[in-house]
């Protein structure tokens, strides 16, 4: 029997929120809808494959036909990169790393605001579906740029129901 194809993604909107002032901090997140969300593994290869896998997250955007995707290089990057985690473990991270990338003048915590658009904008994306978490892969040139104060931290999140995958990326340039 022939590999089934993978399935098509439609980009439908991207979100970014922006953490405390003075952090350079930052969750991205890309939306898609999918055709066939019943092989996860194929899920992700598609959304590897998609034009909007290639932002920078240095301000440029997605770069088509690009090599570069965060601080890593797009070529190194495949399904095994990606771990399937709890989204109460995803919410955790992105709730510790919200809480780090602060303004050293202000308390070690998000602020209220910060806390706010992330319960009702993230957490609620990564409880949807089924969490997966990327590792990491080869770092490019100026890889070192993005994620140098807390780090890069991405998860997919598919929702076989709604037929929804989210890509959320929690970082800093």
């Amino acid at each position: 029997m022939p590999d089934e194809p993978d399935p098509h993604l439609t980009f439908v909107g991207h979100t970014l929120i922006h953490m405390d002032r003075s952090t350079y901090a930052w969750v991205d997140i890309k939306k898609f809808e999918v055709d066939d969300p019943s092989n996860f593994e194929a899920v992700l290869r598609a959304l590897i494959a998609h034009d909007q896998y290639t932002d920078t997250y240095a301000g440029n955007g997605p770069q088509p036909g690009g090599n570069i995707h965060g601080k890593y290089v797009l070529s190194d990057i495949g399904v095994e990169a990606f771990e399937p985690i709890p989204a109460a473990d995803a919410v955790a991270t992105i709730s510790v790393w919200s809480d780090r990338v602060r303004d050293r003048h202000v308390p070690p915590v998000a602020s209220a605001g910060v806390r706010q658009r992330l319960e009702v904008k993230v957490y609620p994306l990564l409880a949807a579906g089924q969490v997966w978490r990327f590792t990491g892969a080869t770092e490019h040139e100026w890889g070192f740029v993005v994620g140098s104060s807390e780090g890069f931290h991405e998860f997919v999140s598919i929702d076989a129901q709604s037929r929804h995958v989210s890509l959320i990326v929690a970082s800093d340039d």
